[in-house]
């Protein structure tokens, strides 16, 4: 979950090492964007990716940037 202070920031996301991105949501009903998509706007400051892992071992990286703001960085242990 990426959390930004209000506004409307598009999240776009990128995963290394052994995981994939599956989808990406943001709780808005109205909202017609693809989940298949790596970026989504934010609604009310928040935004998901949801990230499955592979059949290798290894650290996930999830790393979610936005223009103005300081990319964010998440390293998760990957198993199988």
């Amino acid at each position: 979950m990426v959390y930004t202070a209000g506004g409307r920031n598009e999240i776009t996301f990128e995963i290394q090492g052994p995981g994939r991105l599956i989808g990406v949501d943001n709780r808005d009903m109205s909202n017609q964007e693809d989940f298949k998509g790596k970026q989504k706007k934010v609604l009310h400051g928040m935004c998901l990716a949801i990230v499955q892992s592979s059949a290798n071992e290894g650290q996930v990286r999830v790393t979610a940037t936005s223009a103005g703001l300081p990319p964010a960085t998440l390293s998760i242990a990957g198993k199988t």
